[in-house]
Protein backbone atom coordinates (compact mmCIF):
# COMPACT_ATOMS: atom_id res chain seq x y z
CA UNK A 1 0.00 0.00 0.00
CA UNK A 2 1.19 3.56 -1.04
CA UNK A 3 0.66 7.01 0.06
CA UNK A 4 -2.04 8.16 -2.82
CA UNK A 5 -3.43 4.93 -3.40
CA UNK A 6 -6.92 6.74 -4.96
CA UNK A 7 -4.66 9.28 -6.85
CA UNK A 8 -3.67 12.39 -6.47
CA UNK A 9 -2.54 15.97 -9.01
CA UNK A 10 -0.66 18.69 -9.09
CA UNK A 11 -1.03 22.49 -9.23
CA UNK A 12 1.22 25.19 -9.47
CA UNK A 13 0.43 28.78 -9.77
CA UNK A 14 2.77 31.92 -10.68
CA UNK A 15 1.43 35.28 -9.99
CA UNK A 16 2.59 38.62 -10.75
CA UNK A 17 4.02 39.45 -6.95
CA UNK A 18 3.65 38.14 -3.53
CA UNK A 19 0.44 39.96 -2.40
CA UNK A 20 -2.46 37.84 -2.59
CA UNK A 21 -4.81 41.72 -2.49
CA UNK A 22 -2.37 43.55 -4.69
CA UNK A 23 -1.42 40.68 -7.34
CA UNK A 24 -3.00 38.09 -9.74
CA UNK A 25 -2.50 35.24 -10.78
CA UNK A 26 -1.24 35.00 -14.58
CA UNK A 27 -0.22 31.13 -15.04
CA UNK A 28 -1.99 27.95 -13.99
CA UNK A 29 -0.22 24.03 -14.62
CA UNK A 30 -2.01 21.51 -13.01
CA UNK A 31 -1.81 17.50 -13.84
CA UNK A 32 -4.57 14.62 -14.89
CA UNK A 33 -5.25 12.47 -12.01
CA UNK A 34 -2.24 10.26 -11.01
CA UNK A 35 -1.41 6.55 -9.43
CA UNK A 36 2.05 6.43 -7.33
CA UNK A 37 2.84 3.41 -9.82
CA UNK A 38 2.68 5.85 -12.79
CA UNK A 39 5.43 7.68 -12.04
CA UNK A 40 7.30 4.35 -12.00
CA UNK A 41 5.65 3.00 -14.91
CA UNK A 42 6.46 5.98 -16.90
CA UNK A 43 9.91 7.37 -18.20
CA UNK A 44 10.67 10.50 -16.88
CA UNK A 45 10.74 12.14 -20.15
CA UNK A 46 7.05 11.52 -20.87
CA UNK A 47 6.06 13.37 -17.90
CA UNK A 48 4.96 16.51 -19.68
CA UNK A 49 2.37 14.79 -21.45
CA UNK A 50 0.12 14.53 -18.30
CA UNK A 51 0.49 18.26 -17.22
CA UNK A 52 -2.05 21.08 -18.34
CA UNK A 53 -1.41 24.67 -18.25
CA UNK A 54 -2.95 28.07 -19.06
CA UNK A 55 -2.22 31.56 -19.02
CA UNK A 56 -4.68 33.87 -16.73
CA UNK A 57 -5.64 37.05 -17.83
CA UNK A 58 -4.97 39.55 -14.75
CA UNK A 59 -7.39 42.25 -14.12
CA UNK A 60 -7.36 45.51 -15.63
CA UNK A 61 -5.21 47.35 -13.09
CA UNK A 62 -2.52 45.15 -13.73
CA UNK A 63 -2.54 45.04 -17.49
CA UNK A 64 -1.96 48.93 -17.10
CA UNK A 65 0.53 48.58 -14.64
CA UNK A 66 3.94 48.62 -16.28
CA UNK A 67 6.14 48.14 -13.67
CA UNK A 68 4.35 44.82 -12.90
CA UNK A 69 4.33 43.62 -16.94
CA UNK A 70 8.28 44.47 -17.03
CA UNK A 71 8.67 42.14 -14.10
CA UNK A 72 6.00 39.79 -15.10
CA UNK A 73 8.27 39.24 -18.57
CA UNK A 74 11.73 39.42 -16.89
CA UNK A 75 10.97 36.36 -14.46
CA UNK A 76 8.48 34.76 -16.14
CA UNK A 77 8.87 35.21 -20.00
CA UNK A 78 5.07 36.20 -20.20
CA UNK A 79 4.77 39.10 -22.43
CA UNK A 80 2.05 41.49 -22.46
CA UNK A 81 0.05 40.58 -25.52
CA UNK A 82 -0.05 37.06 -24.14
CA UNK A 83 -1.75 38.06 -21.06
CA UNK A 84 -3.90 40.38 -23.05
CA UNK A 85 -5.10 37.15 -25.10
CA UNK A 86 -5.16 34.91 -21.85
CA UNK A 87 -8.48 33.16 -20.46
CA UNK A 88 -10.22 34.12 -17.59
CA UNK A 89 -9.74 32.53 -13.99
CA UNK A 90 -13.00 30.59 -13.54
CA UNK A 91 -12.49 28.87 -17.20
CA UNK A 92 -9.59 27.75 -16.30
CA UNK A 93 -11.56 26.52 -12.52
CA UNK A 94 -13.80 25.05 -14.72
CA UNK A 95 -11.26 22.65 -16.74
CA UNK A 96 -9.51 21.75 -13.56
CA UNK A 97 -12.74 20.31 -11.71
CA UNK A 98 -13.69 18.93 -15.18
CA UNK A 99 -10.44 16.93 -14.93
CA UNK A 100 -11.04 15.74 -11.11
CA UNK A 101 -14.10 14.17 -12.81
CA UNK A 102 -15.40 14.68 -8.99
CA UNK A 103 -13.49 13.16 -7.21
CA UNK A 104 -11.72 14.42 -3.89
CA UNK A 105 -8.34 13.44 -4.39
CA UNK A 106 -5.33 15.29 -2.94
CA UNK A 107 -3.93 18.31 -4.23
CA UNK A 108 0.04 18.63 -4.08
CA UNK A 109 1.47 21.62 -4.12
CA UNK A 110 5.12 22.90 -3.35
CA UNK A 111 4.65 25.38 -1.05
CA UNK A 112 1.15 25.50 -0.21
CA UNK A 113 1.20 28.17 2.26
CA UNK A 114 1.67 30.66 -0.75
CA UNK A 115 -0.55 29.15 -3.19
CA UNK A 116 -3.59 29.19 -1.05
CA UNK A 117 -3.55 32.56 -0.54
CA UNK A 118 -4.18 33.04 -4.47
CA UNK A 119 -6.45 30.08 -5.00
CA UNK A 120 -9.93 32.01 -4.24
CA UNK A 121 -9.05 33.97 -7.65
CA UNK A 122 -9.85 30.92 -9.50
CA UNK A 123 -12.30 29.19 -7.27
CA UNK A 124 -14.30 32.00 -5.82
CA UNK A 125 -16.06 31.91 -2.45
CA UNK A 126 -16.09 28.03 -3.22
CA UNK A 127 -14.76 25.84 -0.67
CA UNK A 128 -11.96 23.43 -2.03
CA UNK A 129 -13.36 20.32 -3.10
CA UNK A 130 -10.29 18.35 -2.05
CA UNK A 131 -6.94 18.21 0.59
CA UNK A 132 -4.17 20.19 -0.35
CA UNK A 133 -0.81 18.49 0.56
CA UNK A 134 2.68 20.92 1.11
CA UNK A 135 5.68 18.85 -0.53
CA UNK A 136 7.73 21.59 0.99
CA UNK A 137 6.85 20.57 4.46
CA UNK A 138 7.42 17.29 3.52
CA UNK A 139 10.74 17.35 1.89
CA UNK A 140 12.01 19.41 5.16
CA UNK A 141 11.47 16.32 7.08
CA UNK A 142 12.71 13.99 4.49
CA UNK A 143 15.49 15.66 3.11
CA UNK A 144 16.98 17.55 6.42
CA UNK A 145 20.74 17.33 5.20
CA UNK A 146 19.73 19.71 2.20
CA UNK A 147 20.22 23.49 2.92
CA UNK A 148 17.59 24.60 0.91
CA UNK A 149 13.96 23.22 0.58
CA UNK A 150 13.01 25.40 -2.66
CA UNK A 151 11.55 23.27 -5.32
CA UNK A 152 14.52 24.21 -7.77
CA UNK A 153 17.09 22.86 -4.85
CA UNK A 154 15.17 19.53 -4.31
CA UNK A 155 14.72 18.67 -7.87
CA UNK A 156 18.16 19.89 -8.80
CA UNK A 157 19.30 17.41 -6.26
CA UNK A 158 17.47 14.78 -7.33
CA UNK A 159 19.29 15.11 -11.14
CA UNK A 160 16.46 17.27 -12.43
CA UNK A 161 17.68 20.97 -12.96
CA UNK A 162 14.87 23.75 -12.92
CA UNK A 163 15.30 26.67 -16.17
CA UNK A 164 15.95 30.54 -14.27
CA UNK A 165 12.50 31.27 -15.88
CA UNK A 166 9.59 30.42 -13.94
CA UNK A 167 7.04 28.64 -15.71
CA UNK A 168 4.46 26.77 -14.08
CA UNK A 169 4.58 23.57 -16.82
CA UNK A 170 8.35 23.59 -15.80
CA UNK A 171 7.44 23.22 -11.65
CA UNK A 172 5.09 20.54 -12.53
CA UNK A 173 7.80 18.22 -14.40
CA UNK A 174 10.06 19.33 -11.32
CA UNK A 175 7.72 18.90 -8.79
CA UNK A 176 6.81 14.77 -10.01
CA UNK A 177 10.44 14.37 -9.49
CA UNK A 178 10.38 15.39 -5.73
CA UNK A 179 6.88 13.62 -5.24
CA UNK A 180 8.64 10.44 -6.64
CA UNK A 181 11.26 10.87 -4.12
CA UNK A 182 9.07 11.85 -1.26
CA UNK A 183 6.95 8.85 -1.89
CA UNK A 184 9.59 6.41 -1.58
CA UNK A 185 10.80 8.27 1.82
CA UNK A 186 6.98 8.09 3.07
CA UNK A 187 6.78 4.33 2.35
CA UNK A 188 10.19 3.17 3.81
CA UNK A 189 8.61 4.86 7.31
CA UNK A 190 4.99 3.46 6.76
CA UNK A 191 3.06 6.68 6.21
CA UNK A 192 0.03 5.43 3.94
CA UNK A 193 -2.48 7.46 4.69
CA UNK A 194 -3.07 11.21 5.17
CA UNK A 195 -3.83 11.29 8.78
CA UNK A 196 -0.10 9.17 9.07
CA UNK A 197 0.99 11.78 6.75
CA UNK A 198 -0.49 14.80 9.19
CA UNK A 199 0.77 12.81 12.60
CA UNK A 200 4.60 12.58 10.58
CA UNK A 201 4.82 15.97 9.91
CA UNK A 202 3.69 17.38 13.73
CA UNK A 203 6.30 14.80 15.51
CA UNK A 204 9.23 16.33 16.64
CA UNK A 205 11.78 15.42 13.74
CA UNK A 206 15.42 13.45 15.13
CA UNK A 207 18.07 15.67 16.38
CA UNK A 208 19.63 17.31 13.63
CA UNK A 209 23.47 18.00 13.36
CA UNK A 210 24.55 21.56 14.88
CA UNK A 211 24.40 24.30 12.20
CA UNK A 212 28.27 24.62 12.88
CA UNK A 213 28.80 21.26 11.00
CA UNK A 214 28.07 21.98 7.85
CA UNK A 215 24.99 19.71 5.20
CA UNK A 216 25.35 17.30 3.12
CA UNK A 217 26.84 18.29 -0.15
CA UNK A 218 27.18 16.24 -3.88
CA UNK A 219 30.37 17.84 -4.66
CA UNK A 220 33.02 15.41 -3.27
CA UNK A 221 35.24 16.55 -0.16
CA UNK A 222 38.57 15.19 -1.46
CA UNK A 223 38.02 17.12 -4.38
CA UNK A 224 37.12 20.55 -2.71
CA UNK A 225 40.43 19.46 0.29
CA UNK A 226 42.36 19.17 -3.23
CA UNK A 227 42.07 22.36 -4.51
CA UNK A 228 45.20 24.48 -5.19
CA UNK A 229 46.27 27.53 -2.62
CA UNK A 230 46.19 30.18 -5.88
CA UNK A 231 44.04 32.58 -7.51
CA UNK A 232 41.98 31.60 -10.03
CA UNK A 233 37.94 31.11 -11.12
CA UNK A 234 35.92 28.08 -9.69
CA UNK A 235 32.47 26.99 -11.27
CA UNK A 236 29.88 25.23 -9.78
CA UNK A 237 27.87 22.61 -12.05
CA UNK A 238 24.37 21.01 -10.95
CA UNK A 239 23.19 17.62 -12.24
CA UNK A 240 24.01 17.58 -16.18
CA UNK A 241 26.81 20.04 -15.95
CA UNK A 242 24.95 23.12 -16.24
CA UNK A 243 26.70 25.88 -15.10
CA UNK A 244 24.94 27.11 -11.91
CA UNK A 245 27.44 30.03 -9.91
CA UNK A 246 30.84 30.93 -10.96
CA UNK A 247 33.11 33.23 -8.82
CA UNK A 248 36.74 34.35 -7.98
CA UNK A 249 39.19 33.89 -5.19
CA UNK A 250 42.57 34.94 -4.29
CA UNK A 251 42.46 31.55 -2.41
CA UNK A 252 40.99 28.71 -4.61
CA UNK A 253 40.86 25.87 -1.69
CA UNK A 254 40.06 28.48 1.06
CA UNK A 255 37.18 29.97 -0.49
CA UNK A 256 35.25 26.86 -2.68
CA UNK A 257 35.51 25.44 1.20
CA UNK A 258 33.86 28.16 3.03
CA UNK A 259 30.92 27.41 0.96
CA UNK A 260 30.84 23.94 2.88
CA UNK A 261 31.16 25.12 6.28
CA UNK A 262 28.11 26.27 8.89
CA UNK A 263 24.24 26.27 7.61
CA UNK A 264 23.43 30.19 8.82
CA UNK A 265 25.81 31.85 7.24
CA UNK A 266 24.84 32.34 3.57
CA UNK A 267 21.68 33.57 2.10
CA UNK A 268 19.11 31.19 0.01
CA UNK A 269 20.24 31.77 -3.14
CA UNK A 270 23.40 30.89 -2.48
CA UNK A 271 21.86 27.73 -0.29
CA UNK A 272 19.71 26.47 -3.10
CA UNK A 273 22.58 26.69 -5.89
CA UNK A 274 24.73 24.54 -3.14
CA UNK A 275 21.76 22.06 -2.88
CA UNK A 276 21.71 20.97 -6.64
CA UNK A 277 25.77 21.49 -6.89
CA UNK A 278 27.00 18.41 -8.12
CA UNK A 279 30.42 18.96 -9.15
CA UNK A 280 33.03 21.90 -8.79
CA UNK A 281 35.88 22.77 -10.84
CA UNK A 282 38.33 25.49 -11.21
CA UNK A 283 41.14 27.18 -13.24
CA UNK A 284 43.97 28.85 -11.72
CA UNK A 285 45.18 32.68 -12.83
CA UNK A 286 48.48 34.33 -12.27
CA UNK A 287 47.40 36.74 -9.94
CA UNK A 288 43.86 37.42 -8.34
CA UNK A 289 42.99 40.78 -10.75
CA UNK A 290 43.29 38.41 -13.73
CA UNK A 291 41.18 35.98 -12.10
CA UNK A 292 38.74 38.72 -11.55
CA UNK A 293 38.87 39.40 -15.24
CA UNK A 294 38.20 35.89 -16.59
CA UNK A 295 35.24 35.80 -14.18
CA UNK A 296 33.90 38.78 -16.02
CA UNK A 297 34.23 36.69 -19.26
CA UNK A 298 33.02 33.66 -17.73
CA UNK A 299 30.01 35.24 -16.89
CA UNK A 300 28.89 36.71 -20.02
CA UNK A 301 29.45 33.84 -22.13
CA UNK A 302 27.76 30.98 -19.49
CA UNK A 303 25.04 33.04 -17.73
CA UNK A 304 24.89 30.96 -14.65
CA UNK A 305 21.56 31.69 -13.39
CA UNK A 306 22.69 32.46 -9.88
CA UNK A 307 25.17 35.07 -10.46
CA UNK A 308 23.81 38.35 -10.00
CA UNK A 309 25.97 40.85 -11.02
CA UNK A 310 27.74 41.08 -14.50
CA UNK A 311 25.21 39.35 -16.11
CA UNK A 312 23.90 40.13 -19.50
CA UNK A 313 20.13 39.90 -18.16
CA UNK A 314 18.17 42.86 -19.92
CA UNK A 315 21.01 45.56 -19.37
CA UNK A 316 22.65 47.37 -22.23
CA UNK A 317 25.08 50.17 -23.15
CA UNK A 318 24.39 53.54 -23.79
CA UNK A 319 25.39 57.19 -23.79
CA UNK A 320 23.81 60.77 -22.91
CA UNK A 321 24.00 63.02 -25.40
CA UNK A 322 23.83 66.95 -24.58
CA UNK A 323 22.57 69.61 -27.30
CA UNK A 324 23.69 72.93 -25.73
CA UNK A 325 22.21 74.80 -28.45
CA UNK A 326 18.91 72.89 -28.80
CA UNK A 327 18.82 72.50 -24.89
CA UNK A 328 17.83 69.07 -24.85
CA UNK A 329 19.13 65.75 -23.28
CA UNK A 330 18.95 62.22 -25.02
CA UNK A 331 19.63 58.90 -24.25
CA UNK A 332 20.63 56.68 -27.17
CA UNK A 333 22.33 53.33 -27.79
CA UNK A 334 24.86 54.42 -30.43
CA UNK A 335 27.44 56.66 -29.76
CA UNK A 336 27.61 58.27 -33.30
CA UNK A 337 24.18 59.06 -32.98
CA UNK A 338 24.44 63.19 -32.05
CA UNK A 339 27.82 64.41 -33.05
CA UNK A 340 27.32 67.52 -34.13
CA UNK A 341 29.18 70.86 -32.88
CA UNK A 342 27.14 71.60 -30.22
CA UNK A 343 26.51 68.16 -28.81
CA UNK A 344 28.58 66.95 -25.65
CA UNK A 345 28.18 63.06 -25.26
CA UNK A 346 29.18 61.38 -22.35
CA UNK A 347 29.16 57.37 -21.46
CA UNK A 348 28.80 54.66 -22.04
CA UNK A 349 26.60 54.32 -19.31
CA UNK A 350 25.14 50.48 -18.40
CA UNK A 351 22.00 51.62 -16.31
CA UNK A 352 20.15 52.93 -19.42
CA UNK A 353 16.41 52.80 -17.23
CA UNK A 354 17.78 54.60 -14.61
CA UNK A 355 19.75 57.08 -16.42
CA UNK A 356 16.58 58.17 -18.10
CA UNK A 357 14.90 58.15 -14.84
CA UNK A 358 17.32 60.41 -13.60
CA UNK A 359 17.44 63.05 -16.99
CA UNK A 360 13.11 62.85 -17.03
CA UNK A 361 13.28 64.60 -13.31
CA UNK A 362 16.41 67.19 -14.53
CA UNK A 363 14.58 67.63 -17.67
CA UNK A 364 11.39 68.39 -15.95
CA UNK A 365 12.91 70.63 -13.83
CA UNK A 366 15.05 72.85 -14.96
CA UNK A 367 14.57 72.14 -19.22
CA UNK A 368 11.83 73.63 -21.77
CA UNK A 369 12.31 70.96 -24.60
CA UNK A 370 11.27 67.25 -23.98
CA UNK A 371 13.98 64.65 -23.65
CA UNK A 372 13.66 62.00 -26.63
CA UNK A 373 14.85 58.58 -26.52
CA UNK A 374 13.92 55.02 -27.36
CA UNK A 375 13.59 54.55 -23.81
CA UNK A 376 9.80 54.21 -22.33
CA UNK A 377 8.62 56.88 -20.60
CA UNK A 378 7.53 56.96 -17.20
CA UNK A 379 4.84 59.86 -15.62
CA UNK A 380 6.92 61.75 -12.69
CA UNK A 381 4.68 61.81 -9.57
CA UNK A 382 6.22 65.58 -8.55
CA UNK A 383 3.52 68.56 -9.52
CA UNK A 384 4.12 70.91 -12.12
CA UNK A 385 4.61 74.00 -9.15
CA UNK A 386 6.37 71.55 -6.97
CA UNK A 387 9.23 71.60 -9.90
CA UNK A 388 9.07 75.20 -10.41
CA UNK A 389 9.86 76.26 -6.96
CA UNK A 390 12.43 73.84 -6.59
CA UNK A 391 14.17 75.10 -10.03
CA UNK A 392 13.46 78.51 -8.30
CA UNK A 393 15.44 77.41 -4.87
CA UNK A 394 18.30 76.01 -6.35
CA UNK A 395 19.01 78.83 -9.25
CA UNK A 396 18.45 81.27 -5.95
CA UNK A 397 21.43 79.00 -3.77
CA UNK A 398 23.38 79.04 -7.18
CA UNK A 399 23.61 82.62 -7.52
CA UNK A 400 21.43 82.02 -11.19
CA UNK A 401 19.67 84.52 -12.86
CA UNK A 402 16.70 83.13 -14.72
CA UNK A 403 17.94 84.79 -18.27
CA UNK A 404 21.88 83.76 -17.52
CA UNK A 405 20.84 80.10 -16.85
CA UNK A 406 18.71 79.99 -19.92
CA UNK A 407 21.83 80.93 -21.85
CA UNK A 408 23.92 78.06 -20.08
CA UNK A 409 21.74 76.04 -18.85
CA UNK A 410 23.31 72.53 -19.49
CA UNK A 411 26.97 73.62 -18.86
CA UNK A 412 25.57 75.30 -15.53
CA UNK A 413 23.83 72.09 -14.69
CA UNK A 414 26.96 70.23 -15.11
CA UNK A 415 29.00 72.80 -13.22
CA UNK A 416 26.77 72.59 -10.22
CA UNK A 417 26.84 69.21 -10.35
CA UNK A 418 30.44 68.81 -10.25
CA UNK A 419 30.79 70.85 -7.58
CA UNK A 420 28.18 68.62 -5.40
CA UNK A 421 29.83 65.60 -6.28
CA UNK A 422 33.37 67.16 -5.06
CA UNK A 423 31.95 68.33 -2.16
CA UNK A 424 30.27 65.00 -1.74
CA UNK A 425 33.62 63.40 -2.35
CA UNK A 426 35.75 65.92 0.05
CA UNK A 427 33.17 65.19 3.21
CA UNK A 428 33.71 61.14 2.65
CA UNK A 429 37.37 61.77 2.34
CA UNK A 430 37.21 63.88 5.64
CA UNK A 431 35.29 60.74 7.24
CA UNK A 432 37.63 58.17 6.00
CA UNK A 433 35.35 56.16 4.10
CA UNK A 434 36.61 53.40 1.46
CA UNK A 435 36.20 54.42 -2.40
CA UNK A 436 32.73 54.36 -3.66
CA UNK A 437 34.15 51.48 -6.22
CA UNK A 438 35.48 49.51 -3.35
CA UNK A 439 34.08 46.15 -3.01
CA UNK A 440 35.30 45.10 0.35
CA UNK A 441 34.95 40.83 -0.55
CA UNK A 442 37.82 40.07 -2.25
CA UNK A 443 35.71 36.85 -2.99
CA UNK A 444 32.78 37.50 -4.65
CA UNK A 445 31.74 39.12 -7.83
CA UNK A 446 31.80 43.02 -8.70
CA UNK A 447 28.38 45.10 -8.51
CA UNK A 448 27.70 47.26 -10.67
CA UNK A 449 27.89 51.20 -10.18
CA UNK A 450 25.48 52.67 -7.81
CA UNK A 451 22.70 54.63 -9.43
CA UNK A 452 18.94 56.39 -9.12
CA UNK A 453 16.96 53.33 -9.85
CA UNK A 454 13.56 53.31 -11.35
CA UNK A 455 11.83 53.08 -7.76
CA UNK A 456 13.56 55.66 -6.09
CA UNK A 457 11.87 58.24 -8.96
CA UNK A 458 8.68 56.28 -9.23
CA UNK A 459 7.67 55.93 -5.74
CA UNK A 460 7.47 59.51 -4.41
CA UNK A 461 3.69 59.68 -3.18
CA UNK A 462 3.66 63.37 -1.87
CA UNK A 463 3.80 65.25 -5.09
CA UNK A 464 3.88 69.27 -3.53
CA UNK A 465 6.49 68.28 -0.80
CA UNK A 466 9.66 70.82 -2.26
CA UNK A 467 11.68 69.56 0.15
CA UNK A 468 11.65 66.03 -1.05
CA UNK A 469 11.83 67.33 -4.50
CA UNK A 470 14.84 68.80 -4.51
CA UNK A 471 16.62 65.76 -2.61
CA UNK A 472 15.59 63.77 -5.86
CA UNK A 473 16.98 66.55 -7.91
CA UNK A 474 20.45 66.84 -6.71
CA UNK A 475 20.15 62.88 -6.32
CA UNK A 476 19.63 62.82 -9.97
CA UNK A 477 22.34 65.09 -10.41
CA UNK A 478 24.85 63.52 -8.19
CA UNK A 479 24.16 60.43 -9.91
CA UNK A 480 24.53 61.58 -14.10
CA UNK A 481 27.68 62.85 -13.18
CA UNK A 482 29.05 60.81 -10.91
CA UNK A 483 28.23 57.85 -13.26
CA UNK A 484 29.78 60.05 -16.15
CA UNK A 485 33.03 60.67 -14.18
CA UNK A 486 32.97 56.96 -13.45
CA UNK A 487 32.52 56.30 -17.45
CA UNK A 488 35.54 58.49 -18.43
CA UNK A 489 37.63 56.68 -16.65
CA UNK A 490 36.33 53.17 -17.73
CA UNK A 491 37.08 54.57 -21.50
CA UNK A 492 40.93 54.42 -20.62
CA UNK A 493 40.83 50.94 -19.47
CA UNK A 494 39.95 49.94 -23.45
CA UNK A 495 43.14 49.73 -23.71
CA UNK A 496 45.41 49.23 -20.97
CA UNK A 497 48.85 46.94 -19.59
CA UNK A 498 49.19 46.56 -16.15
CA UNK A 499 52.16 45.88 -14.88
CA UNK A 500 52.16 43.49 -11.89
CA UNK A 501 55.44 42.76 -11.63
CA UNK A 502 58.53 41.95 -13.71
CA UNK A 503 57.44 39.30 -15.60
CA UNK A 504 53.77 39.67 -15.09
CA UNK A 505 51.98 41.59 -17.36
CA UNK A 506 48.14 41.97 -18.21
CA UNK A 507 46.78 43.28 -21.20
CA UNK A 508 43.55 45.33 -22.57
CA UNK A 509 42.89 45.81 -26.01
CA UNK A 510 39.46 47.56 -27.26
CA UNK A 511 38.10 46.24 -23.84
CA UNK A 512 38.75 42.58 -24.42
CA UNK A 513 41.85 40.79 -22.12
CA UNK A 514 44.44 39.34 -23.73
CA UNK A 515 46.14 36.44 -21.81
CA UNK A 516 48.46 33.75 -23.39
CA UNK A 517 48.09 31.64 -20.23
CA UNK A 518 47.21 27.77 -20.94
CA UNK A 519 43.60 26.61 -20.21
CA UNK A 520 42.37 23.63 -18.39
CA UNK A 521 41.65 21.18 -21.32
CA UNK A 522 39.53 18.83 -19.35
CA UNK A 523 36.69 21.46 -18.84
CA UNK A 524 35.61 22.70 -22.58
CA UNK A 525 33.40 25.08 -21.00
CA UNK A 526 36.11 27.11 -19.23
CA UNK A 527 39.06 26.21 -21.66
CA UNK A 528 36.82 28.08 -24.48
CA UNK A 529 35.80 31.49 -22.17
CA UNK A 530 38.29 33.76 -24.32
CA UNK A 531 37.11 32.05 -27.70
CA UNK A 532 36.98 35.67 -30.36
CA UNK A 533 33.15 36.70 -30.67
CA UNK A 534 31.83 37.16 -33.86
CA UNK A 535 32.92 40.05 -35.79
CA UNK A 536 31.76 44.02 -35.19
CA UNK A 537 33.43 47.57 -35.78
CA UNK A 538 35.90 48.04 -33.64
CA UNK A 539 34.17 51.34 -32.12
CA UNK A 540 31.18 48.99 -31.04
CA UNK A 541 33.12 45.86 -30.13
CA UNK A 542 35.15 48.02 -27.50
CA UNK A 543 31.47 49.25 -26.03
CA UNK A 544 30.04 46.12 -25.86
CA UNK A 545 28.17 45.10 -22.07
CA UNK A 546 31.03 42.61 -22.15
CA UNK A 547 33.81 44.97 -21.96
CA UNK A 548 32.74 47.76 -19.87
CA UNK A 549 31.85 45.20 -17.76
CA UNK A 550 35.36 44.28 -17.80
CA UNK A 551 36.75 47.83 -17.57
CA UNK A 552 34.53 48.19 -14.84
CA UNK A 553 35.90 45.21 -12.84
CA UNK A 554 39.43 46.36 -13.76
CA UNK A 555 38.57 49.76 -12.42
CA UNK A 556 37.53 48.30 -9.24
CA UNK A 557 40.53 45.60 -8.77
CA UNK A 558 43.30 48.31 -9.38
CA UNK A 559 41.41 50.76 -6.48
CA UNK A 560 41.80 47.33 -3.84
CA UNK A 561 45.79 46.97 -4.92
CA UNK A 562 46.45 50.84 -4.37
CA UNK A 563 44.13 50.70 -0.75
CA UNK A 564 46.13 47.67 0.32
CA UNK A 565 49.35 49.74 -1.14
CA UNK A 566 50.24 47.16 -3.37
CA UNK A 567 52.27 48.52 -6.23
CA UNK A 568 51.51 48.26 -9.90
CA UNK A 569 52.22 50.20 -13.45
CA UNK A 570 49.64 51.16 -16.13
CA UNK A 571 50.39 52.07 -19.59
CA UNK A 572 48.02 53.66 -22.17
CA UNK A 573 48.21 55.10 -25.55
CA UNK A 574 47.71 58.59 -23.77
CA UNK A 575 49.42 57.61 -20.43
CA UNK A 576 52.88 56.18 -20.01
CA UNK A 577 53.90 54.94 -16.25
CA UNK A 578 51.81 57.23 -14.96
CA UNK A 579 50.85 57.67 -11.17
CA UNK A 580 48.20 55.19 -10.03
CA UNK A 581 46.37 58.04 -8.12
CA UNK A 582 45.99 60.28 -10.93
CA UNK A 583 45.04 57.60 -13.40
CA UNK A 584 42.06 56.39 -10.99
CA UNK A 585 40.88 59.50 -9.18
CA UNK A 586 40.75 62.41 -11.90
CA UNK A 587 37.39 63.42 -12.95
CA UNK A 588 38.59 63.87 -16.78
CA UNK A 589 36.30 67.17 -16.88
Amino acid sequence: MSLFTNGFWLLDLQTTGTSSSTDAVIEVAWTRPLRPEDLNDTPSQNWDGWTRSAIVQPPLEILEDSRKLRRTQRICGITPDELQEGVQAPDVWKHILEDLKGRELPCLIHYATFEKAFLPQLCGSEPLPFPIVCTHKISRRVFPELPSKSLRAVSGRLGHFVGEMKRGSHHITASLHVVKAILKELNEREVHSLEKLDHFLKTKAAASPPPHTGFSSLVRRDTRLSLPKLPGVYRFSGPNNQTLYIGKATCLKTRVNSYFRGRKTKGSRLHEMLSQAHNVSVMTTRHPLEAALVEVALIKKLDPPYNRALRQSDREVGFLHLDTKLQTWEVQDEIEAAQTPFCETFGPFSSLRSLQEACSLLTACFLTHRIHTPLEKTELRFSEECLKQTRADLLEEWGFSETEFQNHTLRALVGQARKLLLSRLRERALEKEQPQEMNPDDDEEGEPEESLTEETVLDVEDSDNPALCRAFVLSALRSLLSQAIRARKLNRMLNATITLAPHLLIEVKNGQLQTGQELPTDDPLLASWNEPSRREPECRKALSLKNYDQCSVLYSELLRLENKNQHFEIQTPQWKSIHIGRFLHTAGF
